[in-house]
């Protein structure tokens, strides 16, 4: 490089200078300006055992856990559960809003699925959240509570029949 080229070479950068420097103050400038004037989003999460009674549990058991959450992870999306959440948190928002706000995910190889909540409240972010993990447990649990009453009304059903068909056999 020569002296002139060197010289050349300077006198542009000193006359560039001051874009050079001011150019990325004003950009960080207008970013953080921007950043400030965006509203945060909080974010809360509970999570949801699918199968609570895992303290023998086969490992069969523990498939079927699985395979279960993946549905539940729709069920808990489902309207009804959303909207009595959001009654129930006090959170007064349109289902479509709800479904926006809320994810719900399979935690890998468990039988957890963890729901989350976005809202720019942080209170009723976790509020939301944990109405939801509640009312899918009581209707999870009442779903429960009817096949359980089903089948005992089907075994009893068969109890009756084959004391019948005992009665008639010992008659003979």
């Amino acid at each position: 490089m020569t002296a002139a080229t060197r010289s050349g070479f300077l006198a542009t950068l000193i006359h560039w200078l001051p874009l050079l420097i001011l150019g990325p103050l004003l950009a960080a400038l207008v970013g953080y300006l921007v950043a400030q004037m965006i509203p945060p989003t909080y974010q809360a999460s509970a999570s949801v055992d699918v199968n609570a009674s895992s303290a023998s549990a086969t490992p069969d058991d523990l498939q079927v856990a699985q395979q279960l959450a993946r549905s539940y992870v729709e069920t808990i999306r489902a309207r009804p559960i959303l909207e009595e959440a959001a009654t129930n948190a006090g959170v007064n928002l349109p289902y479509a809003t709800l479904l926006d706000r809320v994810r719900v995910q399979n935690v890998r190889e468990t039988q957890l699925l963890r729901v989350t909540v976005e809202d720019r409240d942080p209170e009723a972010a976790a509020r939301l959240a944990n109405a939801i993990v509640d009312v899918f447990n009581a209707h999870e649990q009442q779903a429960r509570a009817q096949r359980f009453d089903t089948s005992r009304q089907n075994l009893l059903q068969i109890i009756g029949t084959q004391r019948l068909d005992l009665d008639a056999r010992t008659r003979k």
